[in-house]
């Protein structure tokens, strides 16, 4: 039996996502400076097409939405601004998703364990709703408020009907007041300059948190258990609380960007010299 050509690997391997003339983005100003140290190696990205799934769904949803926005509605715009840095003038770009009544709106399509758990965006979210809506101030929209709309994918009916602490609905919007002009100035060259210097070979390592490292663990349990009877944070506290019998097993947390989404792990030295797992 004919098998039908593989639509999705088509639509996933087709990239239309363009600068728009911006020499860097909003997006990309946020990423960690050793991805944009990395990109200029000219090495091939290395990533299983069907990762590229999750984008292809917010691409999707983003799509739907901005058909569906009011006439008075700016939508999918992109807002620029030159900087000079390190005496060389770089246009940064930023494109928010939805503009209306002085409150800017990005989207973000996330599963339901990536809501926001404080009721606050995340970080990267939190800036990049700020660095898009200095770039619109600064061409002459009004803007007073910044929002992340965060929109889930999994979203079951039943289990929000059934569930107290599951979301109601499918999405959550996380709005929140725009920063005074200067601060969010001073953040975005801060940004930009270690990404500039980045392009140009300056290479800075990825934090902790940029490489979204799970924490270490000493668990205490039996030799011939199957599960831990505690995990503790420290040696010192797994030394402590350690019982007759137990023995200590160090588990080494795990960086979660770097083993399964970055595209350049490959030919990343701070990755492949630590072998960090």
């Amino acid at each position: 039996m004919r098998q039908p050509p593989d639509l999705l690997a088509w639509a996933l391997g087709n990239d239309t996502y363009s600068k728009d003339g911006a020499d860097f983005t909003t997006t990309e100003i946020l990423q960690p400076p050793q991805l944009t140290f990395l990109k200029q190696s000219n090495e091939p990205k290395k990533m299983p097409v069907y990762k590229s799934f999750m984008s292809l769904l917010g691409t999707g949803v983003h799509a739907a939405l901005e058909g569906s926005a009011p006439d008075s509605a700016i939508v999918e715009r992109r807002f620029y601004k030159t900087y000079n840095i390190d005496g060389v003038d770089y246009k940064l770009g930023g494109k928010p998703d939805y503009i209306d009544d002085k409150l800017l709106d990005d989207y973000k399509v996330v599963m339901v364990s990536g809501a926001p758990k404080d009721g606050l965006p995340k970080h990267d979210h939190y800036w990049q709703g700020q660095f898009n809506s200095f770039l619109a101030i600064h061409e002459g929209v009004e803007i007073d408020t910044a929002c992340v709309e965060y929109i889930f994918r999994d979203w079951n009916y039943g289990m929000s009907m059934r569930q107290a602490n599951y979301p109601k609905r499918p999405n959550l919007p996380v709005p929140f007041l725009v920063l005074p002009l200067e601060q969010i100035e001073a953040k975005i060259i801060e940004r930009l300059t270690l990404h500039v210097r980045a392009s140009l070979g300056h290479n800075v390592p990825c934090t902790d948190e940029e490489r979204w490292k799970k924490p270490n663990l000493w668990a205490l349990q039996k030799p011939a258990g199957k599960r831990a009877r505690k995990l503790c944070t420290s040696e010192a506290e797994a030394i402590t609380n350690k019982k007759p019998g137990e023995e200590i097993q160090f588990r080494p947390g795990t960086t979660i960007r770097c083993n399964d989404w970055c595209e350049f792990s490959h030919v990343c030295p701070q990755h492949n010299t630590l072998h960090l797992t």
